[in-house]
């Protein structure tokens, strides 16, 4: 097997070609939640499985401690699956609080009632009006 690597977010290596990014990320964060220090690669054999190739002689986790962990990651992950669909479709931030300031300076009580988030952003808005 060519063993091909690219850098890792975490200076760990991954090979490159991989057919799953998201796989290899999950593994390299169990490799790294189980043994932070730790150095190690990751591969993929004929049959495109990703297994760890460890570096240096470290401590490393076993194969069980590995997919334990890999499921309480990917647990995790498909627990907010439904924060991931909201997250693409809420505007963006900025659009959304511009949406409330305007709601804000159509109705004088909550101008009264939220005169200090008002009054923040007036100023700004005083200082650069729209041509």
């Amino acid at each position: 097997m060519t063993e091909h690597f690219i850098s890792a977010g975490n200076k760990n290596e991954i090979q490159s070609g991989l057919t799953t990014a998201r796989t290899s990320e999950v593994m390299a964060q169990a490799i790294y939640n189980l043994e932070p220090g730790c150095k190690f690669g990751i591969r993929v054999n004929e049959e495109q499985e990703l297994y760890p190739v460890w570096k240096e002689g470290d401590d490393l986790p076993s194969d069980s401690e590995l997919n334990t962990e890999i499921n309480r990651l990917n647990n995790e992950y498909d627990g907010q699956e439904y924060y991931r669909n909201r997250a693409e479709d809420y505007l963006a931030i900025g659009d959304q609080l511009d949406l409330i300031w305007h709601a804000i300076d159509e109705d004088e009580d909550l101008k009264t009632k939220l005169s200090g988030f008002y009054d923040a952003i007036k100023v700004t808005k005083d200082n650069y009006p729209k041509p």
